[in-house]
């Protein structure tokens, strides 16, 4: 799961959750005490998503996100999206 949140004037923030068979093991998150666009927050906590992955040299993977601007846009580096 992934998903990216902005404040105006606050703070902006993005998140992302590995999950297995209904298990969570792995979560990174990372808060900035600057405003940016909320579709600069999705679109880093889908990249983050596929870059931990990639890591872990895992073939298969489903990212889910309520942004639909992310899921059509390409940014999972190549990576198929379903929507």
């Amino acid at each position: 799961y992934t998903d990216g949140s902005v404040r105006r004037g606050t703070r902006s923030s993005w998140a992302y959750s590995a999950q297995r068979n209904g298990r969570t093991f792995h979560e990174d998150c990372t808060a900035f005490e600057t405003t940016t666009s909320s579709m600069t927050m999705e679109i880093t906590a889908a990249s983050r998503a596929v870059s931990w992955v990639t890591e872990k040299k895992t073939t298969h993977m489903i990212i889910i996100s309520d942004s639909i601007n992310v899921l059509e846009s390409g940014s999972m580096g190549g990576h198929h999206s379903e929507i």
